[in-house]
């Protein structure tokens, strides 16, 4: 791994550092009128899914296979590991803290994100710390090989394009949120802030993991469709994200100089007197 160490600590603080703003704003103003609770559940779906099958990779090494992670993992490694562990935590902060301020007329939207995360949870990351309390990441037996098998194949294969077209979808949502109301922690500042620093994560991602040059793709003809499904989920997931935040950021300045505008309109005198 030819990234340099100190470039991916610098990287793991912007991240740090593009959550700032949004969880200070509803920390503070105890507010998440205009922000969609499934805006925020399917981008913290995405972060959980990244985070799982980083750390399934970095516990069970003989699934590795040089890809993502090393079979004897480097301090590279670890970086990657916490790096999904932090963007899954933030996200989980702004998620609780959303659901906890919203309106009264959502709490149907509340209780249906709360349980469509925890039916996640059953199936991705909860099954994974079990195997590492319970397990033993040792273990070479044919049962507990087609164990792991059955659990990261089908993430890996199908999970991750549903998530990548969760948080498309996502956008969608939120971008109809938001031309009926402003969120003031959704802010100009905030959304191009994180437009920015994921665009970022976005391309260093593929210079923080190896990808073999001989590498034949294995279950598709495209080389494309390949690199996705191996190493490349985080980058397109992360590059999708900075697109939606862009177009949010572009949307929330549109709004906010139309309103500008009205209200402008809304103070010149009815009757010019000369």
């Amino acid at each position: 791994m030819a990234f340099p160490v100190w470039l991916s600590i610098i990287l793991l603080g912007l991240t740090a550092f593009a959550f700032h703003t949004w969880i200070s704003c509803l920390w503070t103003r105890k507010d998440s009128s205009g922000i969609s609770a499934y805006y925020v559940l399917f981008n913290l779906v995405a972060a959980t899914e990244q985070f799982t099958i980083i750390l399934f990779l970095l516990v069970n090494d003989n699934f590795g296979s040089e890809l993502v992670v090393h079979k004897q993992p480097i301090i590279g490694d670890l970086i990657n590991l916490s790096h999904m562990a932090l963007l899954w935590i933030l996200f989980l902060i702004v998620f609780a803290l959303t659901l906890h301020y919203l309106p009264n007329d959502n709490r149907v939207h509340k209780y249906t994100a709360v349980a469509i995360y925890i039916t996640f949870l059953l199936i991705s990351v909860i099954p994974e710390f079990i195997d590492i309390i319970a397990g033993d990441p040792h273990d070479t037996s044919s049962d507990r090989e087609l164990l792991l098998a059955w659990f990261i194949i089908p993430h890996i294969t199908f999970v991750n394009p549903v998530v990548t077209l969760a948080i498309s979808i996502s956008f969608i949502i939120q971008i109809r949120r938001s031309l009926e109301e402003d969120s003031p922690c959704l802010s100009f500042r905030t959304l191009a802030t994180q437009a920015i620093i994921f665009a970022l994560l976005a391309i260093s991602w593929p210079l923080r993991v190896s990808w073999p040059s001989d590498r034949i793709p294995a279950f598709f003809d495209s080389p494309l469709i390949e690199w996705y499904r191996q190493i490349g989920w985080p980058a397109v997931d992360h590059f999708v994200f900075a697109i939606g935040q862009a177009i949010l950021c572009y949307v929330t300045r549109r709004r906010s100089i139309d309103t500008e505008d009205f209200l402008s309109g809304e103070r010149e005198p009815l009757l010019n007197t000369t």
